[in-house]
């Protein structure tokens, strides 16, 4: 059981296995910071179970599984953090994030609702829902990589909202084109934007989302 990240889980959680067809339910907790071996399943041809894990401090999961006739039947999850059990955010340094973001932030005096702060007055301002939505969207930017190699975060020249969810950036057209690129290569693909309303003044130019079951990246074009 490993985080987003690829690191194992670091704290107990509890299993319960269901089998689909014998009334057979086994229940085991155990530290997850290592590999946990469950024993006494049935194997195939009666060899289906629904797995169900609910970590602590992050989302539950559940899923079936067939077990093998013999030997040892392998399986790895993966847990994104449940925002739900969330109590405290240690945020880096406005000086220990991305270049990039650094750089957009300094050029940014008129984000609604913080105008005449840029830089690190601005990042220090910001509420924890804001920060934590800024991190996120600049970590999953900076990881997203386009065809000619450059991260979409690096295309960033200014930021003029920054939400929980979601950030307004000023970019180049080279982005647009870059990700219209980067659909046949399958790092992006068209994706509905009728949740995502134009500023006063523009219109839509186009939505593309990454691909991802987790933690996936919309980029949503306005022209003016």
């Amino acid at each position: 059981m490993r985080d987003v990240y690829g690191d194992l889980l670091k704290e107990k959680v509890d299993i319960i296995l269901r089998h689909q067809v014998l009334s057979q339910v086994l229940k085991v907790s155990n530290n997850a910071s290592t590999k946990i071996n469950i024993k006494g399943l049935n194997g195939a041809p009666q060899g289906l179970y629904r797995i169900d894990i609910d970590p602590p401090s992050y989302q539950y999961v559940s899923q079936f599984i067939n077990m093998k006739a013999s030997g040892t039947t392998s399986l790895e999850l993966t847990f994104p953090i449940d925002p739900g059990k969330v109590k405290k955010v240690n945020f880096p340094a406005f000086g220990s994030t991305a270049e990039d973001l650094q750089k957009a932030l300094e050029n940014s005096e008129k984000v609604l609702g913080f105008e005449g702060k840029k830089g690190k007055a601005l990042y220090d301002g910001l509420d924890d829902i804001r920060r934590a939505g800024l991190l996120n969207i600049a970590a999953k930017t900076r990881a997203t990589r386009l065809t000619n190699e450059r991260s979409v975060l690096s295309y960033f020249q200014e930021l003029t909202e920054i939400r929980g969810d979601r950030v307004f950036a000023k970019v180049p057209l080279e982005l647009k084109g870059e990700t219209m690129n980067s659909v046949s290569e399958g790092l992006f693909h068209p994706a509905d934007d009728s949740l995502h309303h134009p500023p006063p003044g523009f219109s839509r130019a186009g939505s593309f989302k990454t691909p991802d079951h987790y933690g996936n990246l919309q980029v949503t074009f306005f022209h003016e």
